[in-house]
């Protein structure tokens, strides 16, 4: 199974993801889902914008399911605080967390400076390694968030 080699941290808007990351040790299910659809807002000068899908999503000409495409899909980077903190919460995938076979972690081109020039770090993508269905690719991912609460939970009690 392979293993993450650094820490990495899932950027959630406050609303998006209210609560508690994880209950009695379980992770919450979608804490590490895409932007499936696109999706409109107002930035800080009240403009509305238009933020596209993360993921292209396609019928299977033979089986007829959806499928999630490789190339795309959920944001995360190496450093907690690329959005700030203010309207931000960071969910943290500990380095050496196993995760699926049937996903990739695809590592960006190197370190960037975040807007705010408060943060520099670099951006990885959690892909499907080949087209899958969508149940498929989300449970994929919520058996990542899981395997991450349990590597974080382990790394606290050694700790102690």
């Amino acid at each position: 199974m392979p293993t993450t080699k650094t820490d990495l941290f899932r950027a959630m808007k406050t609303g998006q993801s209210d609560g508690e990351f994880h209950i009695e040790g379980v992770a919450r299910d979608g804490l590490l889902y895409p932007r499936f659809e696109a999706t409109e807002y107002y930035d800080a000068d009240k403009v509305k914008r238009v933020s596209q899908a993360d993921i292209d999503i396609k019928r299977n000409d033979v089986s007829g399911e959806l499928e999630v495409q490789t190339k795309g899909g959920t944001s995360l980077h190496d450093k907690s605080g690329w959005f700030g903190h203010d309207d931000w919460r960071y969910f943290q995938i500990p380095n050496g967390t196993d995760y699926p076979e049937g996903i990739v972690l695809h590592k960006g081109k190197g370190a960037k400076q975040n807007r705010a020039r408060t943060v520099r770090a670099t951006h990885y993508q959690i892909e499907p390694k080949i087209p899958m269905t969508v149940d498929a690719f989300k449970g994929a991912l919520d058996t990542f968030a899981r395997a991450a609460v349990v590597r974080s939970i382990a790394l606290a009690k050694a700790v102690k």
